[in-house]
């Protein structure tokens, strides 16, 4: 048997709707005469999160947000756009002097790839496993909230952007560096489908 209780939201229906179901007698059967009221569980409760076929997801949620394949250049540059706007942020706050501030696309039509390079703020392993190790992260998101009176210009808020590129790529490869950090801190993560 199996009882459920949900919390947290109102189902909303039509109560007409529901008067005119029929229910048929004969395709009910009462195991106990008092089985859905019976207070005796075990006390061993268990939590588990969710787990999600990975690659099943990207492909529903890229299909279900976009009409069109060629939307991840879009979604690539807004995501380029946000780092600029966000080293500018430190630049005008003082915690970095000026850079350029450049977004560099280049195709490769005999390997088949194309590049988005930006000269943002860059991105350390916490952030990889945040922003884009994690589906519906935004890390722009956060960026506006700490950031409120300053942050007009950035772009980004669901945390989908980057895996719109799975409807066209099978392999993604994000080279990336925090600003700030030493040369050799820099990070080369590949995603082969949504394998990490």
């Amino acid at each position: 048997m199996v009882m459920a209780r949900i919390f947290g939201r109102i189902v909303l229906c039509n109560i007409r709707q529901i008067a005119n179901i029929r229910i048929y007698p004969s395709l009910l059967v009462r195991t106990s005469p008092y089985v859905c009221f019976n207070k005796r569980f075990s006390s061993n409760v268990e939590r588990h999160e969710f787990q999600a076929e990975t690659r099943n997801l990207i492909d529903i949620v890229a299909k279900s947000l976009y009409s069109n394949s060629e939307v991840f250049i879009r979604e690539l540059i807004s995501n380029a756009s946000d780092a600029l706007e966000k080293r500018r942020f430190a630049e005008l706050s003082g915690q970095l002097g000026e850079g350029p501030n450049e977004i560099r696309i280049t195709t490769d039509e005999v390997n088949r790839s194309i590049t988005f390079e930006d000269s943002g703020i860059g991105m350390d392993r916490s952030d990889l496993l945040e922003c884009l190790g994690t589906i519906a992260k935004s890390g722009s998101k956060e960026f506006i909230e700490k950031n409120k009176d300053n942050a007009e210009a950035v772009i980004g808020q669901f945390g989908v952007g980057f895996y719109s590129s799975f409807m066209v790529a099978d392999s993604v490869i994000v080279t990336t560096r925090k600003i700030g950090a030493p040369d050799e801190n820099g990070l080369k993560w590949i995603w082969n489908g949504c394998v990490f």
